[in-house]
């Protein structure tokens, strides 16, 4: 690609999509070749209600529909993954001789797809009880640190891809998040292995299904360390900035070895103030965590019935 023509009979330009835009060879995006770069983001509520509103329109549907509900649940998916929704839901009234989709039928098609099938194996009671107390101690934490952040849906029920979830309102989470915020994020990510731990133990109580929520806490508390500057000690650096910056690998290296050592400050104190709210906390957790396991599936109302929470 050698740049475009100037001749007035030859209009021709060059489309491409990327999903990996990090990837490609900046001779390819830099001006006078593809210069003019377009972001697709995760579908907003509109786009997502446009897809929704096809279903039901266009499939034989039965019963009340809750729009805000359902736009709730669908946040993060493609257009590709609601189109999928629209099939399974098709092909599960098939397959259950059921000649119309409910919104129960749609929502489970949902969760399949942004969580994974069911295990069709039996769970094993304590991995299942585990599970309940890892997710009543993210929704008790969650209430108390980021009441901004309503919680609508969690379930304990044993999936391909994990043992538990909770959805969120995530359209209407936090853009421009304060130091404060993302501490309070990564208490909640730790409150679930905490809580584990007191539950069971450190043996017993530690599994890999935290992996994920480590990962979180992890990452916030890098990207505010090391791209906001938000660290007390390390104050306004900006680790991408400095390694553009050093010319030296030991340079380099001195960056990296200060965010670690900053990123394991934060983690050490974030665990000491999460194992204290778990602890201030431990009827809740508990109380939560039985509903768990006699719903299975517990929804906003639900949670709004609490009187503790």
């Amino acid at each position: 690609m050698d740049g475009f023509s100037n001749k007035i009979d030859e209009n021709v330009f060059i489309i491409a999509a990327t999903n990996y835009k990090e990837n490609i060879d900046p001779a390819i995006i830099r001006a006078g070749r593809i210069e003019i770069h377009i972001k697709v983001d995760n579908l907003d509520k509109d786009a997502r209600k446009y897809f929704i509103d096809k279903i039901i329109k266009t499939k034989p549907t039965r019963g009340k529909f809750d729009m805000h509900k359902l736009l709730t649940y669908t946040a993060g998916l493609t257009g590709a993954e609601l189109e999928l929704i629209s099939k399974e839901a098709s092909f599960y009234c098939i397959r259950h001789n059921l000649s119309h989709i409910t919104q129960e039928v749609l929502i489970q098609e949902i969760n399949k797809i942004k969580y994974g099938e069911k295990a069709s194996h039996a769970s094993h009671e304590k991995t299942f009880k585990k599970t309940a107390i890892r997710e009543a101690a993210h929704t008790v934490i969650t209430k108390l640190l980021m009441p901004e952040v309503k919680i609508k849906q969690i379930s304990v029920t044993p999936r391909n891809n994990k043992n538990g979830f909770i959805t969120n309102n995530f359209d209407d989470l936090k853009t421009n998040m304060t130091i404060e915020d993302i501490k309070h994020r990564i208490c909640v990510s730790l409150a679930g292995r905490i809580a584990q731990i007191k539950k069971y133990g450190s043996i017993v109580g530690m599994d890999m299904e935290g992996s994920p929520d480590l990962q979180h806490a992890i990452n916030d508390a890098y990207m505010a360390i090391a791209h906001y500057g938000m660290d007390t000690e390390l104050k306004y650096i900006n680790i991408k900035s400095a390694k553009k910056k050093a010319s030296e690998t030991n340079e380099v290296q001195h960056h990296d070895q200060k965010v670690d050592e900053a990123v394991e400050r934060w983690m050490t104190e974030s665990e000491e103030r999460t194992v204290q709210l778990v602890n201030d906390n431990w009827d809740d957790i508990e109380q939560l965590a039985d509903l768990l396991l006699d719903k299975e599936i517990m929804y906003e109302d639900d949670l709004r019935d609490i009187e503790s929470l």
